[in-house]
């Protein structure tokens, strides 16, 4: 037996996906039974949480990144994107130069969000009233991380119009009992200082079962790498000028 062979082979073993001559295998299910019968937020929860969503389950998610669908260069993911198309390089080389850009400042609200809602989360569990709750996690919040609260408010829309139509699927799905709705009403109890709240909250069955918030960036990076790609098409007058556009 080649023993190091063996170990690579281990090494490389995942629960995710199994490959061999003839077979691929996604959490267990066979590609073959997969394609054309699970959607491509489908899969994105089968390899995310390891089991295939409900109905209700797939389409919320994919309601979600379908709202994160690239709406201007007024965010600098996008704006970079634009501007390295201009320089010429291809689409691949545009998404790995504005990907490469998220982080905690730029694209972590959401999963910071998250972080924020899970311990209102916590504390009811605990025993503690909602209101009571989402006050004592802004408190915390503002104390430990900063004044600026994560998915409250946004820099360039008055009002995020997303947020009314996400939330509104998010009350249907938990009267469907798709979601429990737990982040959303914490949420609900959160309020920034001016008592503005425009930005819409994951539900708690939305990251990864048994995870902690940081699956949020991994639901993120998808959402950018699937939609940061209008670029190449969506040129203000059709020109190149050393890597800016030429509006004149």
């Amino acid at each position: 037996m080649d023993t190091g062979r063996t170990e690579a082979e281990a090494w490389w073993r995942t629960d995710i996906i199994e490959m061999r001559p003839g077979v691929i295998r996604y959490r267990g299910y066979a590609i073959e039974e997969l394609i054309g019968r699970v959607s491509f937020a489908g899969m994105v929860w089968l390899m995310l949480r390891g089991d295939l969503p409900s109905d209700g389950q797939a389409k919320l998610l994919d309601t979600a990144l379908m709202a994160a669908i690239d709406h201007g260069p007024q965010a600098p993911s996008i704006a970079i994107a634009r501007m390295a198309v201009s320089c010429g390089i291809g689409l691949n080389n545009a998404i790995a130069s504005a990907v490469n850009v998220l982080g905690d400042v730029h694209g972590g609200a959401g999963e910071q969000a998250v972080e924020l809602y899970a311990r209102a989360v916590a504390a009811c569990e605990a025993g503690s009233p909602i209101e009571r709750a989402a006050a004592d996690a802004i408190d915390w919040w503002q104390r430990e991380r900063g004044r600026f609260l994560p998915g409250f408010g946004h820099r360039f829309h008055p009002v995020d119009p997303r947020a009314p139509r996400l939330l509104e699927t998010i009350d249907a799905a938990v009267a469907q009992d798709v979601v429990d709705g737990q982040f959303t009403r914490a949420r609900r109890n959160d309020r920034y200082p001016s008592g503005r709240s425009t930005t819409p909250a994951p539900d708690r069955r939305s990251p990864p079962s048994g995870s902690n918030n940081r699956g949020g960036a991994g639901y993120g990076m998808i959402e950018f790498s699937r939609i940061r790609t209008s670029g190449p098409s969506d040129r203000p007058r059709g020109r190149r000028a050393q890597g800016i556009w030429d509006a004149r």
